[in-house]
């Protein structure tokens, strides 16, 4: 199916190829719906819910979400840059793990002063997010190239970072209790300090 219309409800659906550049949408339910090689570019989808979903090999560059709800969803292989996620309804999400980011692209996004506990973003490229003001106990970055982004006064308890690459992390001006690193990477950790490694 490829076909999608505003004030509408879509379940156990497989959208294939979607081309939607730049379209305005509102008031959609997607329900455990698979998107995959669709093209979102610059679209806006204001008031909309997606529900357990799964976007494959999916463009969402600088996609709008206005007032919208994004809940145990799956990017995969995706390129998404410039969206601002706090422009998102949290307050009606009811899952333990509302996002999940696997072998993407995700750059110059906003995540600035959310609670996304478990926030997945595994082996991605992730450049250039704001999670400033975070909460994000449990999550995994593992695998991810973090160049560029921004944590600061973040709750990052418990957080895996194993193999993850080119993040500055200031350990006083965030929360790692509990948190896994790897070597040589972990480091990275003291270049706040201004201290010399010979």
């Amino acid at each position: 199916m490829n076909d999608i219309n505003s004030e509408s409800i879509y379940e156990d659906i497989i959208f294939n190829q979607t081309k939607l550049e730049e379209k305005s949408l509102e008031n959609i339910t997607f329900d455990n719906c698979i998107f995959e090689d669709a093209n979102f570019y610059k679209s806006i989808f204001s008031d909309c819910k997606f529900f357990n979903c799964k976007f494959i090999r999916s463009d969402l560059s600088l996609v709008k979400l206005p007032n919208s709800v994004i809940d145990n969803t799956l990017f995969q292989e995706c390129k998404i840059q410039g969206i601002n996620f706090t422009t998102l309804n949290w307050d009606k999400n009811i899952s333990s793990n509302p996002l999940s980011f696997t072998n993407s692209q995700i750059s110059y996004c906003s995540f600035n002063a959310l609670k996304l506990k478990k926030l997945k973003i595994k082996n991605c490229i992730a450049n250039d997010l704001d999670f400033s003001d975070c909460i994000l106990t449990y999550s995994d970055f593992s695998g991810s190239d973090l160049k560029g982004s921004r944590f600061n006064n973040c709750k990052l308890d418990n957080s895996d970072f194993t193999k993850t690459k080119n993040y500055y992390i200031n350990p006083v001006l965030n929360k790692l209790d509990g948190s896994k690193f790897t070597y040589p990477e972990v480091i990275n950790l003291l270049d706040s300090f201004n201290i010399k490694i010979q």
